[in-house]
């Protein structure tokens, strides 16, 4: 019996693990929903090269990107997304996805859970991608 009980409790350890969130959330000052920010143990993000660091945007990272692309952008009832990398220039750059209620039902994803990216004209319309590079404090095209 003793055999067993250390058994399961071996064989339990991964599932605890797996089991723990990749996401936390951030209130933002520019939006009525709060955001997520995606940790570097994501990887299901296809639009981030597999070649690049993730990092995952810590909540004062994620106020600065705010205040420094909010002239630029209307998040009032939007849903954002944090993510984060080091790209082959090494600099650290934050993708915000921004999602209109219309694109996370569309999608039947948790927006909370997981990062959501669409293609063709619906996903034009509801949802916008800012690459914004933070040592450079400035939004970039992808690389």
């Amino acid at each position: 019996m003793k055999t067993f009980m250390i058994a399961l409790l071996i064989s339990s350890i991964p599932y605890f693990v797996y089991a723990q969130s990749s996401t936390y959330m951030v209130k933002l000052t520019s939006s009525k929903n709060a955001a997520v920010v995606f940790d570097s143990s994501y990887s299901e993000i296809l639009i981030i090269p597999k070649a690049y660091t993730r990092i995952t945007p810590t909540s004062e990272i994620v106020k600065s990107v705010e205040s420094n692309i909010l002239t630029q952008t209307k998040w009032t009832n939007s849903y954002i997304q944090f993510a984060g990398y080091i790209d082959g220039n090494k600099d650290t750059i934050i993708l915000v996805s921004e999602l209109s209620k219309k694109a996370c039902r569309k999608s039947r994803q948790n927006w909370g859970t997981e990062f959501i990216y669409g293609l063709g004209a619906f996903y034009e319309k509801n949802q916008q991608i800012l690459y914004y590079n933070l040592t450079k404090s400035k939004i970039v095209s992808p690389n």
